[in-house]
């Protein structure tokens, strides 16, 4: 996935649904077991750039505004699987930590 330059609304919805109808699914069909779905599912995730939307580029991120998450909400919604819980703490806490807080070291 490229990430260097932002794509349009409506081509990041296309993306979006493009990853929900045909990527995730077929990333989860065959796989049993909440922590190799849920790691297989962040993967994925990762793999198609959708992981870290809002994180500087040097981070692994998207650099995307706040209109790019609103979409993935919109189109992400009802679509993540349940596996994807066990990374609440480390997604919606450690992470954000680390990005405005920490340091090089």
């Amino acid at each position: 996935m490229s990430t260097d330059s932002t794509p349009s609304l409506d081509e990041f919805r296309a993306e979006v649904q493009a990853f929900l109808n045909e990527t995730s699914p077929t990333t989860l069909a065959e796989l049993e077991g909440t922590s190799i779905r849920g790691k297989a599912w962040r993967a994925a995730l990762f793999d198609h750039g959708l992981a870290a939307l809002d994180y500087p580029v040097q981070f692994g991120g998207r650099g995307l505004d706040a209109a790019h998450l609103q979409i993935w909400h919109e189109e992400s919604r009802g679509r993540v699987p349940r596996e994807d819980a066990m990374f609440g703490i480390g997604v919606g806490m450690a992470m954000p930590t680390i990005r405005d807080y920490g340091s090089d070291e």
